[in-house]
């Protein structure tokens, strides 16, 4: 065992940093079994989502004869819980419970919370109903969890009845049960009912943080209500509450979406103002702005504005240079996309599936085909094409 305690730290060094293949490329050979180093690796491989690489470790771990920790067992449940996979997820959290394995409420919160978000209430409510059974008893983590996925679904009147729940519970709701429910009411633009639950906050005993303000003004912000958004900001002062620079990129955003080229600079001038750095995301979102508005001259200006302050542009920022190209559609739009795609790829940004959707209603997807086999050449767009049909992997929170 001497002998291997160099591969065995070697790989723990490696899984938890996120590098969960090389890890296993050490010990897949290992003659003795570490514990430690599996452990590490079965976690590692369910914080990425990996489910099946994650439950196959866990198995040789328990054919090795060695006890997987609370921390490994849950892991793996929460990695099918993810992905989505409730069915899955329940299913190897009873094999772990008639098998006696040691487990805390972080598996069954799995389980319950991958249940609320594929709407199947009454296998969560089961669920919820044997974890309250067990002897490890539920806290506010629990329903906090259910509320999100409540809130996930758009299911707003249960979400908000769970804060009664928590109280039938013996449970007091928090300031995330108060924030995530506020924010989700912000979302829908329901300014009443963000109000009622502020009050009921406050008469609670709780104090409504800069979180509890950046929830509501994002959610506004996100249905375009800018005056709504910028109205919170002003209550956030009054609370003495200072605004960041995610809260700027917030109503940046909300001028954005109605393709508010001169709001979204007023408030970009804002962050500077306050003495405040902006970041990619501010930059990406004054863009954004142009390419709503068709304004591709003016898109251009603002990435150069980006790279001039040392702020890398990334394919977001690109694309929606394009995007405001192509929304311009005429000869000097497509030059500008053609010139903007190649700074792009010679920048090291590879396109994606927007970026490729943006160039084909611009050019032509014949047209746009022939310029990425130039940039790129066969190889390079093939890889482009695959990347755009590329799914993206579902993957939830972590542990809650």
């Amino acid at each position: 065992h001497l002998q291997l305690q160099g591969p065995a730290q070697e790989a723990i060094r490696l899984a938890r940093r996120g590098r969960p293949a090389e890890a296993a490329a050490l010990l897949a050979d290992a003659e003795v079994a570490d514990a430690e180093a599996y452990e590490a690796l079965i976690i590692s491989y369910a914080a990425k989502g990996q489910a099946e690489d994650a439950r196959r470790w866990f198995q040789r771990m328990i054919d090795a004869r060695l006890t997987p920790s609370v921390k490994a067992s849950c892991s793996v449940v929460d990695a099918w819980a993810k992905r989505g996979d409730a069915s899955r997820a329940a299913e190897l959290l009873e094999e772990l419970l008639a098998s006696g394995q040691e487990l805390d409420r972080w598996a069954y919160t799995s389980v319950i919370s991958a249940y609320v978000e594929g709407g199947d209430h009454e296998a969560a409510s089961s669920w919820l109903g044997r974890l309250e059974s067990s002897g490890l008893g539920t806290d506010e983590a629990v329903f906090n969890t259910i509320m999100k996925g409540l809130v996930k679904k758009q299911d707003l009147e249960e979400a908000t009845a769970i804060l009664e729940k928590m109280k039938d519970a013996g449970l007091t709701p928090n300031a995330i049960s108060y924030t995530t429910i506020i924010g989700a009411h912000a979302r829908r633009g329901d300014s009443a009912q963000v109000n009622t639950l502020l009050e009921r906050m406050s008469s609670a005993a709780l104090t409504p943080s800069d979180v509890t303000y950046n929830a509501i003004i994002g959610g506004f912000a996100k249905q375009g209500k800018t005056s709504e958004a910028a109205r919170w900001l002003d209550r956030m002062r009054e609370a003495e509450l200072r605004p960041d620079v995610r809260t700027y990129n917030r109503l940046i955003g909300s001028c954005a979406f109605r393709g508010d080229v001169e709001g979204a600079s007023d408030w970009f001038d804002r962050i500077q103002s306050e003495q405040l750095k902006p970041d990619e995301i501010s930059y990406n979102a004054a863009i954004h702005a142009c390419a709503r508005a068709a304004r591709p001259t003016d898109a251009k200006e603002w990435l150069e504005r980006m790279s001039q302050a040392k702020v890398r542009p990334g394919v977001v920022a690109w694309t929606s240079l394009i995007s405001a190209c192509s929304r311009a559609g005429d000869d000097e739009a497509k030059e500008l996309a053609q010139e903007s795609l190649e700074s792009m790829v010679t920048a090291g940004v590879q396109p994606n599936k927007y970026t490729l959707a943006s160039l084909d209603k611009l050019l032509g997807r014949e047209a746009r085909g022939q310029l990425l086999r130039q940039l790129l050449g066969e190889e390079g767009e093939a890889a482009a094409e695959a990347r755009a049909l590329a799914p993206k992997q579902r993957v939830r929170s972590k542990k809650p």
